[in-house]
C-alpha cells in the first residue's frame, strides 16, 4: 500500500492509469505509447520553471481528460497551495471537466495519497478551492478571469474545428491568449502554460 501511494504521488502516468476509470468508466484506458509520452511531457513541464508546452493530438486521443482533469488533480494534490486556471472551448465543457476533476479529488484513494489536499469552504461548480488557498478555476475561452492569477494555466481546444476557417475567430482566440492568458501568471519566469489542441490550421 505504501508503494501504491508513493507511485500515485510521483508518477503521473501511474496516477492517470489508476484514476481514469473514475472519470470515464465507459471508455477503456489504452496506455498507448503516445499516452505515455504525453504523461512524461506533462510531468517534466512542471519540474522545469517557466516551461510552456503545446500538445497537438487528434480528437478522441484522451488529451482533454489527461490534461484538464487528471493532470490538474495530480498537480493540486502534490501542491494544494497552487492556483490553476483551466480554459475550455465553451462553458459546457469547462463545467464538465470541473465535475470530473471533483470526482477525482473526492475519491478515497486520492485523499489517502494526498493528505495535504483538503477542500476549502467556498467551492462552486466551476471554482474548487483548497484549505491552503489553492484552486482550480474553470472558464471558457474568451471568458473573464479578472483578478485571478495562476501558477499553471491549461488551455484545452481553444477553437472549434467548425470555426477554424474564420480569420476573425482565429484572431479573437489569439488576442485572448496574448492579452489575457499570458498576463494571468503570478510569476512569468517560474509558472507554466499548457496548450492542448488538435492541429487545425497553419495560423
Amino acid at each position: 500500500r505504501q508503494l501504491l501511494v508513493s507511485l500515485l504521488r510521483e508518477d503521473f502516468g501511474f496516477f492517470a492509469c489508476c484514476f481514469f476509470p473514475a472519470v470515464r468508466p465507459e471508455v477503456g484506458f489504452d496506455n498507448e505509447w503516445y499516452v505515455q509520452a504525453l504523461c512524461h511531457a506533462l510531468s517534466n513541464m512542471v519540474r522545469q520553471p517557466g516551461r510552456r508546452l503545446i500538445v497537438n493530438l487528434p480528437p478522441r486521443a484522451l488529451k482533454s481528460t489527461l490534461a484538464s482533469v487528471l493532470f490538474a488533480a495530480w498537480v493540486l494534490g502534490k501542491a494544494p497551495e497552487k492556483r490553476l486556471l483551466c480554459a475550455s472551448y465553451n462553458d459546457q465543457l469547462a463545467r464538465q471537466f470541473s465535475r470530473d476533476f471533483r470526482r477525482v479529488v473526492e475519491h478515497p484513494l486520492f485523499r489517502e495519497a494526498f493528505p495535504r489536499f483538503r477542500p476549502g469552504t467556498k467551492s462552486t461548480e466551476t471554482e474548487i478551492f483548497t484549505s491552503l488557498n489553492g484552486y482550480r478555476i474553470a472558464t471558457s475561452v474568451g471568458g473573464t478571469v479578472t483578478g485571478r492569477g495562476a501558477n499553471l494555466i491549461i488551455v484545452d481546444d481553444p477553437i472549434n474545428a467548425s470555426e477554424i476557417s474564420s480569420e476573425a475567430e482565429r484572431n479573437r482566440v489569439k488576442d485572448w491568449f496574448d492579452k489575457v492568458v499570458q498576463s494571468r501568471l503570478d510569476r512569468q519566469h517560474e509558472d507554466h502554460i499548457l496548450l492542448v489542441m488538435q492541429r487545425l490550421h497553419e495560423d
